[in-house]
């Protein structure tokens, strides 16, 4: 049996607090959790056992959060603010590397893959304008702003060459 809450199905002998937790994004463990204390559902409670009311209380909690692609908007948001900014982590994002002190002698490969996506949605209205001069008439270095400038100085020539193959 199929329960349909939220615009997501769920199957009826789900574990409410796993369905939560695993449906919708950016919820987590923890607040699932606390979710169900609050609403008075026992741990190992199932979702095909809630009745209406469950569900309208349950849809009123989740409201205060922000779940789904409101959430994964914040964490990009919060990664290009980074970027932006030009912290270490954000440079690490933007170069592909690994942010969170994983090792990089050995492995890599995931975060690669996972940071190469969001390198090419960096853009902001000055990076932008001098990407594009970059790439249209491969401009020095000394006719972009000093955070961009000190980005492409502090890289080899071949990653400079591989950020222009890119854009």
């Amino acid at each position: 049996m199929r329960i349909s809450f939220e615009g997501k199905s769920f199957r009826g002998n789900a574990l409410v607090r796993l369905a939560l937790e695993y449906k919708f994004y950016g919820l987590g463990k923890v607040n699932a959790e606390r979710i169900c204390a609050r609403l008075g559902f026992y741990p190992y409670m199932r979702m095909h056992q809630l009745t209406e009311p469950d569900f309208m209380a349950l849809s009123k909690e989740l409201s205060g959060f922000v779940t789904g692609a409101d959430k994964r908007q914040l964490v990009l948001d919060n990664i290009m603010a980074k970027r932006a900014i030009g912290t270490y982590v954000g440079r690490r994002y933007a170069l592909g590397y690994p942010v969170y002190g994983q090792r990089t002698k050995n492995n890599g490969a995931t975060a690669r893959r996972l940071n190469r996506i969001q390198w090419r949605k960096y853009t902001t209205e000055a990076g932008a304008a001098e990407v594009a001069l970059v790439r249209t008439q491969n401009v020095s270095t000394s006719n972009m702003t000093p955070l961009i400038a000190s980005f492409f100085s502090a890289t080899s020539a071949s990653l400079l060459h591989r950020f222009r193959s890119w854009l």
